[in-house]
């Protein structure tokens, strides 16, 4: 098998479409960048910025260069000019990412 990260953000994207009239819908992607099965995740990212859905993106793994940063910044959104991508080293940083994150949607 392997992993298929563009088939997850479809997935992500058409769950986000359900909600009625939602004010930002947001994709939240945690992962190591490694896509070997299904459509490439980087044009099915910029398929769904096209329809205004953002992507957040969090890189997990031992260090950035293991984790493709370069496509997980060419797939996560720029917002007010802020890249939405993250690298996170530590659980800790991991859990501090995903505060901020829910207490900007509640704000």
């Amino acid at each position: 098998m392997g992993t298929n990260i563009g088939e997850a953000l479809k997935l992500a994207a058409r769950e986000a479409e359900r909600v009625p009239s939602p004010a930002n819908p947001t994709v939240i992607l945690l992962t190591d960048g490694g896509s070997n099965h299904g459509p490439d995740p980087v044009k099915v990212a910029a398929a769904l910025k096209g329809r205004d859905i953002q992507l957040d993106i969090i890189g997990i793994g031992g260090s950035p260069a293991e984790v493709n940063e370069a496509d997980l910044k060419r797939m996560a959104s720029v917002v007010n000019g802020q890249l939405r991508y993250w690298f996170i080293e530590s659980s800790d940083a991991l859990v501090d990412r995903f505060e901020a994150l829910a207490l900007r949607e509640v704000r």
